[in-house]
């Protein structure tokens, strides 16, 4: 019989728009929301939200193991 492995999962709602449009490239603007917090977290960038996503998901990670 084998261990199940072991899962964290972290969820997002993410809101990704343009503005600007008449700049080339677009402006990307967004919002980001844990569902398991309140409270949003906006980016001005797509590099943003990735960092965002990267941290939040670190940091659930490190609180699931210290339970």
């Amino acid at each position: 019989m084998s261990t199940p492995i072991q899962r964290c999962t972290v969820a997002f709602i993410v809101r990704i728009w343009a503005e600007y449009l008449d700049q080339q490239p677009p402006t990307w603007r967004g919002a980001i929301e844990m569902c398991e917090q309140y409270g949003e977290m906006p980016f001005v960038s797509l590099e943003d939200l990735l960092t965002i996503i990267q941290e939040k998901t670190i940091q659930q990670l490190k609180m699931e193991d210290e339970q």
